[in-house]
């Protein structure tokens, strides 16, 4: 689940974009129940649109930084040919994990708990936090000054 929901969420503030600027897609928002379920698997397929073109740049990246150092040589963790068997199964893998997370927000939203997709936000924003906070202040006993401005400033 590396490319998470934002790309579900991309497409979806296309679709709405969409729906402002093209009749067939304001049309379909205005059938009710039968346009809204059209609207939402036209959001999944832009959904795995942008996931194909989002998931080898988000393996470019990954590949490009050398992860391991053997007998003073640098190895990547990727083949470099594009089309390796690698790299497809890769960006398989990448489109699979955005495309469970679109499933598990929409099955959340189901069972009635809340807005699924909001909820897989904010928990990837709070399970972030404690890095985020002590990346922030360090470890070290002279940031107490930091920790003590940020919390009672």
């Amino acid at each position: 689940m590396a490319l998470g929901i934002m790309p579900y969420i991309s497409a979806s503030i296309i679709m709405q974009l969409l729906g402002m600027a093209v009749p067939a897609v304001q049309k379909m928002q205005q059938e009710g129940e039968s346009g809204r379920k059209r609207i939402n698997q036209w959001t999944r397929i832009g959904t795995i649109v942008i996931c194909i073109f989002q998931a080898p740049t988000y393996i470019t990246l990954y590949a490009s930084g050398k992860v391991a150092n053997m007998g003073g040589s640098e190895v990547s963790a990727f083949a470099h040919d594009a089309w390796s068997f690698t790299w497809i199964s890769a960006i398989g893998l990448l489109v699979a994990g955005a495309m469970f997370a679109v499933w598990l927000g929409e099955r959340i939203t189901d069972k009635g708990v809340g807005n699924g997709i909001s909820l897989l936000i904010t928990v990837g924003i709070l399970a972030r936090l404690p890095q985020a906070f002590m990346a922030e202040v360090g470890l070290e006993s002279q940031n107490l000054i930091k920790i003590v401005l940020e919390v009672f400033a």
